[in-house]
Formats: structure tokens, C-alpha cells, sequence
């Protein structure tokens, strides 16, 4: 590959005389500019961004950080953020985070080494992104609240997007409504929690701990162990609402093991709505949060600070629900008074 050394030889220039005709410094004729760039063309020179980068202080790297990458939400997210970091001209370095806090620190320590200009961080506790904001210039947090109001973030506004579900299925006239979750340290489980609660008191239905559960992990097999459970209760529910779309699966699944139909006997409604979503038998109800616009947006945040934007923004995007065959109202209908 040819150097600025090779292009200086070849025109018998100083290589700072070809370094800035290339850089279109002020300085240089444009006769100069002219036949180094011919010379650049003909010799297939390239420019190292790196080091140029380095000179400058920047890498032209991002890295992002998700909790699993076998999750369709999260390679959502990776895809709008890879599109407007290469439009950027930014590499993005995806890190899976499996679920463990101690794994994503990890490789925040990794994307620190690297000196990467900033971080997306999609994180499951508080400690994580703090350790990204100490160790990286620049961190956006995505669907995490910022403690720290000079850290952006990006996120749904998943309180009225529980209610939204939730809602739904009232309107249907159940009450026995189970709500599965994965954790409650995430502040957007903790949102969507609330949303729960909050709806189920507005309607007057006491709050049920029996079915508020928190599953193992968020993937179809800890929801549907969890599932079952729920449906041998004494009194089960009619519905399901799970916080995630791969867990509605799981609790869908765990339907016909009861002697189930959905959504003739339990009625399921999931979240995030990805494309299995519509594809499954039958078509499932959820929560629709629009993820490649959330990585986009995050994406065109850190960049905006990376190059100079002293502006600090919380964004919060909707969530709205798209209602499919997964959710009809019980077979036997239970007034609010007799509940």
C-alpha cells in the first residue's frame, strides 16, 4: 500500500508538504494540492484514519454494549447504530454482555483500553453504567435512567407502555392478570412494574403477589417454568403479560402443557414486538417499542458529543401496543366486584 513517503519521493516533495496537500491546508498552491491527489490516485494511497485519528485524539470507534445479542431487541438496536456510525465514518464494536454485570464491565474495561471515543451502554444496573462514565469520555445510556443528568440517554417510556397492555386486557374484562418480569434493578423493569401496579389500582383490583413474578432470565424457558407455575395455581390467571417477547413465547408455550388454548383459556401479551411476533401461532399482542429508531437515536447522540456538543439530552421515546391473537376476553367473565 502507498505511503505519503512514497508520493513525496515520486514528486520530490517533503512528506509535511504532501501530509497537508492532502489535508487541504491553506497553505499549499492548488497546483500542489492538484498533482499530489493525481499521485495519491495513481499510486492507490490510502489515508490511515487511525493514526489520524490518534493525532487528533479520536479513534473513530464506538463501542455498544447489550445484555444479550441473541435477543432480537438488542440486535435491533445494534443495527440503527451501526448505520448511522458508519455514515459517520465510526466503527462500532458490539459487546455481548450475556446477561452478567461482571462480564459487561469487562468489556468496558476492554473498550477503555482501546481508547474508543464512546460508549452505548444497555445496561442492567446502575454500577455498570457508572463504571462506563468513569473510565469513557463519552456515554449514552439506552433504556436506563441517567442518575447523573450530565450522562444521555435514550429510552421508552415503558410505565405507559405497561399500562397500555395492561389496559388492554382489563378492557377484555380480565382481572386475573399475571405480570412476568426478569429483574427488578433494571430501571425499565422497574418502570413497567410500575405501570402494572399503578393500572391495577386505578381499576381497584388489589395487587396480587402471587402474580407478580420475576423470572431467572429473560429468555422463553424461564418464562414458561415460571408460567406453569402460575397456571397451577388454585386460582390462576387468564392472562399473561410478559415483559419481553421471547418470554410471552415462553408462556405461550406453556399453555398446551396445561391443557391450554391461547388465546381461548389464557389470553398472552408480550413486549418489544419483534419480528417472531407476528410470525407466532397465534400472532402475539404486544407492546411495540420501535428499537432500531432507539439505536439509531442513541448512535446520533454520542456522535453529536464526540464532536463537540456540550448539550446533554434525555430522550424518551413511546411505546404503543399492537393488538394480535394472542388476547380475547376469559371464558368466564369476572366483574371488578366480584374480584
Amino acid at each position: 500500500m502507498a505511503t505519503i513517503s512514497d508520493i513525496a519521493r515520486r514528486l520530490r516533495l517533503s512528506p509535511s508538504t504532501v501530509s497537508r496537500a492532502l489535508a487541504d491546508h491553506p497553505h499549499i498552491n492548488e497546483e500542489t494540492k492538484a498533482r499530489v491527489r493525481a499521485c495519491a490516485v495513481e499510486l492507490g494511497y490510502r489515508p490511515n484514519r487511525l493514526a489520524r485519528g490518534l493525532r487528533a485524539g479520536r479513534t473513530r470507534t464506538l463501542g455498544l454494549v447489550v445484555l444479550d445479542v441473541g435477543d432480537p431487541y438488542y440486535t435491533e438496536i445494534a443495527r440503527g447504530a451501526e448505520e448511522v456510525a458508519l455514515r459517520h465514518g465510526y466503527m462500532l464494536m458490539l459487546c455481548n454482555a450475556d446477561n452478567s454485570a461482571a462480564r459487561g464491565s469487562a468489556y468496558v474495561d476492554l473498550l477503555a483500553e482501546h481508547q474508543v471515543d464512546g460508549v452505548l451502554m444497555t445496561p442492567a444496573d446502575r454500577t455498570l453504567s457508572q463504571a462506563a462514565t468513569a473510565r469513557v469520555p463519552h456515554v449514552v445510556l439506552i433504556d436506563a435512567d441517567s442518575a447523573d443528568p450530565a450522562v444521555s440517554s435514550v429510552s421508552v417510556d415503558h410505565e405507559l407502555g405497561a399500562r397500555a397492555a395492561m389496559e388492554h386486557l382489563l378492557a377484555l374484562d380480565h382481572r386475573r392478570i399475571a405480570f412476568v418480569n426478569w429483574t427488578l434493578e433494571a430501571p425499565h423493569c422497574a418502570a413497567a412494574q410500575r405501570g402494572v401496579e399503578a393500572t391495577l389500582v386505578d381499576h381497584g383490583i388489589p395487587l396480587d403477589p402471587a402474580l407478580l413474578r420475576v423470572a431467572e432470565r429473560p429468555d422463553a424457558a424461564a418464562a414458561a417454568a415460571v408460567t406453569a407455575r402460575l397456571l397451577a395455581l388454585p386460582d390462576p390467571p387468564t392472562a399473561v403479560f410478559a415483559y419481553g417477547d421471547l418470554m410471552a413465547y415462553g408462556a405461550m408455550s406453556a399453555a398446551p402443557v396445561a391443557g391450554l388454548v391461547v388465546p381461548r383459556d389464557l389470553s398472552v401479551v408480550g413486549y418489544d414486538d419483534i419480528p417472531l411476533a407476528r410470525h407466532l401461532i397465534p400472532p402475539l399482542t404486544t407492546v411495540r417499542q420501535d428499537t432500531y429508531a432507539i439505536g439509531r437515536r442513541a448512535a446520533e447522540v454520542l456522535i453529536e458529543e464526540i464532536e463537540g456538543s456540550e448539550t446533554r439530552q434525555h430522550i424518551l421515546l413511546q411505546a404503543r401496543l399492537q393488538v394480535r391473537g394472542s388476547t380475547a376476553a376469559p371464558r368466564v367473565t369476572v366483574s371488578a366486584a366480584s374480584a
